[in-house]
């Protein structure tokens, strides 16, 4: 196929049942340029004793001020982009990587200053790989890559200068569980697997990125909600105080002790529990928490739930309005720049965000120019100047799947399709792409 790159595709013959991902290519237009990344990481590596990393100070950086529950304050300069699974996002991404299915190894490709992409390869120290993996994270520094699978949480190191991965020694951590999402605070100390009912803590070691159980590990929270795919079920609020899980019983919110990284439940707990097929969350840099419901639990309307984040507890209330765009009924999962403005929902559109109220606008739908409108797991760059989001071929028999790049309409949220943008990653006759995941 003309003006694509391609990887190498894994010929296994199996049927994977991942939900629906759509795709073609957009109208063409200048690309907006992604802004030029160091290749030096900034700050110190996840897991150090100051908690400090890429985008973060001493206390994380865009700390709502304290008083009130979510809109107490505005996005500031160092605000970290939700949703994109890399945690403390500032800078402009240099790498993603695309999760994949059947046989789990994540795919690197090298970020260009247009948002296209371009493939760098995997090095293994083992023949093991993941079965079926879910979501990713990774560290603030860039160095580690966690991905979460059915069974374990692998890991891998990531070289700044190319983007390459190399899997952990010790990986697969926790061998026998099975997990459904992942995630890092803000200040990459502490990692946080949700599975079996259960939230899995642990020390990320500076250095090796070596996982260590935090005391009390597992910590009871409630089973998933039982979907057609992957979701990004956990969020973690800007200044890595608070953990939110999705859950069948509605949103558990924990307090994250900042020291050890043990987990408290939130009084109140769980939150929304008469809003029933839970899904995907994010918690965008003005302190709102956004809730995406899977569209055929027919207990509710569909759409997008809003809640307002209490700096001090962590408590959810009802934003006024919620649920927004109601009749959109395929809205999956979301993400949101770190300017707090804009809140992109996969399968229904994007949103302007009133960063005082929470409520959201309707400002574009989801990209249809040659049958895309289904993709799924967006991604925002920290600039807020690019999207990724999974796409595949249209009307064809065995379809390639992969990641193109949008340009983002600075005055409206209008997404057009970078040129040339799709990076071939998986083919349906093959596997799928489930998740993707960026670090800058």
């Amino acid at each position: 196929m003309m003006g694509r790159q391609y990887l190498g595709l894994l010929f296994v013959f199996l049927v994977v049942a991942v939900g629906s991902y759509s795709s073609g290519c957009g109208a063409a237009s200048p690309g907006a340029k992604v802004p030029a990344a160091s290749a030096t990481t900034s700050g110190s590596s996840s897991g150090s004793s100051s908690g400090s990393s890429s985008g973060s100070s001493a206390g994380a950086g865009g700390t709502a001020t304290s008083g009130g529950s979510g809109g107490s304050s505005s996005a500031s300069s160092s605000s970290f982009a939700a949703g994109v699974g890399g945690a403390g996002q500032v800078s402009s991404a240099r790498f993603l990587f695309g999760i994949q299915l059947p046989n789990g190894v994540p795919i690197p490709a090298k970020i260009n200053s247009d948002g296209s992409l371009s493939p760098a390869k995997a090095s293994f120290t083992t023949g093991i790989n993941a079965n079926n993996p879910t979501n990713a994270a990774i560290d603030p520094s860039g160095t580690f890559l966690y991905q979460a699978a059915q069974p374990g949480i692998w890991g891998y190191t990531i070289d700044r200068a190319t983007g390459n991965i190399t899997q952990m020694s010790n990986t697969p951590f926790a061998s026998t569980q099975n997990f459904d999402s992942i995630a890092i605070d803000q200040k990459g100390k502490f990692l946080y697997a949700f599975g079996g009912g259960e939230l899995f803590a642990y020390s990320i070691q500076a250095g090796t990125g070596q996982l260590s159980a935090v005391p009390g590990s597992p910590f009871m929270a409630a089973p998933a909600t039982q979907s057609f795919g992957p979701a990004n079920r956990m969020a973690i609020d800007q200044a890595s105080k608070f953990l939110f899980v999705s859950t069948s019983t509605g949103i558990i919110g924990f307090a994250i002790d900042g020291t050890s990284g043990v987990l408290s439940m939130i009084s109140g707990s769980p939150f929304a529990s008469t809003v029933k097929g839970a899904y995907s969350i994010a918690v965008v840099p003005s302190e709102h928490l956004y809730e995406t419901t899977y569209a055929n639990n027919g207990a509710n309307p569909s759409g997008i739930y809003g809640y307002g984040v209490d700096v001090n507890t962590g408590a959810l209330t009802s934003i006024t309005g919620s649920p927004f765009a109601a009749t959109c009924a395929s809205s999956t999962n979301l993400t949101a720049p770190s300017q707090a403005n804009l809140l992109f929902v996969a399968g229904c559109g994007m949103f302007s965000v009133n960063k005082s109220t929470g409520a959201l606008t309707q400002v574009a739908t989801a990209p249809s120019d040659g049958g895309i409108g289904g993709a799924d797991w967006p991604v925002f760059d920290a600039s807020g100047k690019v999207m990724w989001l999974i796409t595949q071929d249209m009307q064809c028999w065995h379809c390639d799947i992969g990641v193109s790049a949008f340009d983002v309409n600075a005055n409206n949220g209008a997404l057009t399709q970078v040129p040339n943008s799709f990076l071939v990653m998986q083919n349906s006759f093959s596997g799928a792409i489930v998740s993707i995941a960026i670090t800058q």
